[in-house]
């Protein structure tokens, strides 16, 4: 009840002084303050831009912490060189 005391409220939302407002009417109060949503941070545009993917590493052989290579496709870790010259296939 200590809002009452002021000349004017300003709530975060128009929802904040929804509820504040049915507070009020819920206590009984006849004589209240205005309240006021303000607008808070920016309007947005109907379709937001988003900043491509930044690219990650090129696929090829990494070394590993042991010492071996393991093949990176650009998305995923796939074989090592062993795992590859045991199979003899692509990475």
């Amino acid at each position: 009840q200590e809002l009452l005391a002021f000349d004017g409220i300003a709530a975060v939302s128009a929802d904040s002084r929804d509820a504040l407002i049915d507070y009020w009417r819920w206590l009984g109060v006849e004589r209240t303050p205005p309240v006021r949503a303000i607008p808070l941070g920016v309007d947005l545009p109907a379709k937001v831009a988003t900043a491509a993917t930044p690219a990650g590493p090129p696929a090829g052989w990494y070394p590993q912490a042991d010492g071996t290579r393991r093949y990176w496709d650009g998305s995923a870790w796939g074989v090592t060189e062993e795992e590859y010259r045991r199979n003899a296939g692509s990475p």
